[in-house]
C-alpha cells in the first residue's frame, strides 16, 4: 500500500528491508501473531456494531501506493455505520446514528465519481441525505505529491436532522505528502448553500503500523493513530430537530451572524484496517474536542465509533 509504515511480515524467509519501511523480527514477534489469530475476529468487528461517521466525502484516493506514478480502474462498493455525525468538530444536540452505503467509480485517468446514500437509523429511521461526489487525483512536484480536487453535491430531506443541512455544496481539495515516519493530508474546503459559506481547512497527521499474513498470506493488518486539526469559520449553524412521532426535542438554532477564522476542533484516531483479498474492514474510535464554538451549542468533547467495509469489484 501507498501509506508510509513500518511493517511486521510474519514469515521464515529473510525478509527484505525496503525504502521507508521498519521490518519487525519475526521471531520477536512470534507471540503477537498467535494471540493475533486467535483473538483478531473479535477486536476486528466488536466496534462495528457502534460506529459512524465520514468527514470528507470523498478522500483523496487510498487504492495506490506512494511509490507508484499511476492511478489504476476500480469500482468499489462499501457499507458505513456511525454512532455519531461530526462535521468539522460540530454535532448536533442528539447522536445522529446511520447506516451509508456506497459506490465509487475511479479512473486510470485520475477522474472519480461516487453516489452515497445515508440512512438515519436512531433518533429517527429514515433516508435523510443523499451525496453525490466527483472530481480529479492528480500528482504534484514530479509525482512526490498527491492531489485531488472534488465538488459535492449535499442532498437533505425536508426535514433533516443534519446540522449542516444547510450548505447544499462541497469544493474540496486535498494535498497529501508522506515521509518515513509521518502520513499528512490537507484538506481545504468551502462549504456554500441557502446564501451561506464556510470555508475550512483541515491537516491530518497519521502514521501506520502494517502486520502482513495475518490469518492468511493476503491478510494485512493496519494500526493507524491520527491527530486531526480543524480551523475555519463557523459562519452559520441550521439545527432542526422535530420529529413528535419519535419524542425527538423539537429545536431550531441558527447563527447568522459572521465568525472570524479560527481553530474549532482536534480529534484523535484510532482506525483499524484489515484487508483480505477484495474485502476491506476498518473499524475506529475518535475522540473530538471541539474549540471556539458559540456558547448557545454547548458543545462538548464527544467520542464516537465508526465502521466501513468495503469491496472491489475491479
Amino acid at each position: 500500500m501507498y501509506e508510509s509504515k513500518h511493517i511486521c511480515e510474519f514469515t521464515d524467509a529473510q525478509t527484505e528491508v525496503l525504502p521507508n519501511q521498519t521490518v519487525c523480527d519475526p521471531q520477536k514477534t512470534f507471540t503477537f501473531i498467535a494471540i493475533m489469530k486467535c483473538k483478531f475476529i473479535c477486536v476486528l468487528f466488536v466496534p462495528v456494531w457502534f460506529s459512524c461517521s465520514v468527514v470528507h466525502a470523498k478522500p483523496l484516493r487510498e487504492n495506490i501506493d506512494a511509490e507508484d506514478t499511476a492511478f489504476t480502474r476500480s469500482l468499489l462498493l462499501s457499507l458505513d455505520y456511525g454512532s455519531n455525525k461530526v462535521f468539522l468538530s460540530r454535532t448536533a444536540s442528539l447522536d445522529l446514528v446511520y447506516l451509508s452505503p456506497s459506490i465509487a467509480y475511479e479512473a486510470p485517468s485520475g477522474f472519480f465519481a461516487g453516489i452515497i446514500p445515508s440512512m438515519l437509523i436512531n433518533p429517527q429511521h429514515k433516508w435523510d441525505e443523499l451525496d453525490l461526489n466527483m472530481g480529479w487525483d492528480f500528482f504534484l512536484f514530479k509525482k512526490t505529491m498527491q492531489g485531488s480536487a472534488s465538488y459535492t453535491r449535499f442532498v437533505f430531506s425536508k426535514s433533516s436532522l443534519e446540522l449542516r443541512d444547510s450548505l447544499t455544496n462541497n469544493l474540496e481539495l486535498i494535498f497529501r505528502k508522506d515521509s518515513k515516519t509521518i502520513r499528512a493530508k490537507l484538506f481545504v474546503d468551502f462549504d456554500f448553500g441557502h446564501g451561506n459559506s464556510d470555508y475550512s481547512f483541515t491537516l491530518d497527521l497519521a502514521h501506520d503500523f502494517v502486520f502482513e499474513n495475518i490469518l492468511r498470506d493476503d491478510g494485512e493488518l493496519k494500526i493507524k493513530p491520527m491527530i486531526s486539526t480543524n480551523a475555519g469559520t463557523l459562519n452559520f449553524y441550521r439545527l432542526h430537530l422535530k420529529n413528535q412521532k419519535e419524542g425527538v426535542v423539537v429545536q431550531n438554532l441558527a447563527a447568522t451572524v459572521n465568525t472570524k477564522f479560527n481553530l474549532t476542533g482536534v480529534e484523535f484516531s484510532l482506525p483499524l484496517e484489515y484487508d483480505i483479498g477484495r474485502f476491506s474492514f476498518e473499524p475506529a474510535v475518535h475522540y473530538n474536542i471541539p474549540l471556539n464554538q458559540p456558547k448557545r451549542l454547548n458543545a462538548t468533547a464527544v467520542t464516537y465509533f465508526t465502521a466501513s467495509i468495503e469491496f472491489a469489484i475491479i
